[in-house]
């Protein structure tokens, strides 16, 4: 018994080509930067690691970063982690190295995609966080006040300047490394 619906058959449609039917030619490729132009890789939240501050700051401290939604493991999405010393950017496959805890407490290191990765800005006071943009960028600043709502800081400076209403968008906590740091707890990367 048929209610009205038509079986399609295949002399309906046209077949789509198979991948291998595309010209090589026409098909870009994220690899393929002719000099003096842009790549065509997508660039991230995280860009930022790798500009010279960035780098060199990385030698001494730890980035916090924020799991985004779309990472293939639902359970890390909005949870924080931090990179390693210095940072283990990699341009040319887009991964991180970072250090993360697992909902069970078990310390990890692994290589993460980097759109899978925003820089991470605490909602609380008296921590550290390094501006992004402007004219102080790469500067590290003390969190006197975290406005939660309006999404702002208020910021003093090494040298005691007051920066107030600082946007939390345009900030990263970071961590200082030291001797006894607490990424001596983390087995190094497997990948």
């Amino acid at each position: 018994m048929t209610y009205g619906i038509k079986a399609s058959t295949s002399a309906e449609h046209s077949a789509t080509p198979p991948p291998d039917d595309i010209p090589m030619e026409t098909t870009p490729s994220g690899f393929d930067v002719v000099p003096g132009e842009a790549s065509l890789r997508e660039p991230t939240p995280i860009d930022f690691l790798m500009e010279p501050w960035a780098m060199s700051l990385s030698r001494s401290h730890h980035f916090q970063l924020i799991f985004l939604p779309g990472h293939i493991v639902g359970a890390m999405i909005d949870r924080t982690c931090t990179t390693i010393c210095p940072s283990g950017f990699a341009v040319n496959n887009d991964k991180i190295t970072v250090m993360y805890t697992d909902k069970f407490g078990r310390p990890h290191t692994e290589s993460v995609l980097c759109r899978h990765l925003a820089p991470y800005s605490p909602q609380k006071r008296n921590v550290n966080v390094v501006i992004l943009r402007g004219p102080k960028m790469g500067d590290i600043c003390h969190v006197k006040k975290a406005k939660r709502v309006e999404r702002i800081y208020d910021l003093e400076t090494p040298q005691r300047e007051q920066l107030k209403k600082q946007e939390m968008k345009n900030c990263c906590g970071v961590e200082a490394h030291v001797n006894d740091c607490r990424c001596s707890t983390f087995p190094p990367s497997s990948l």
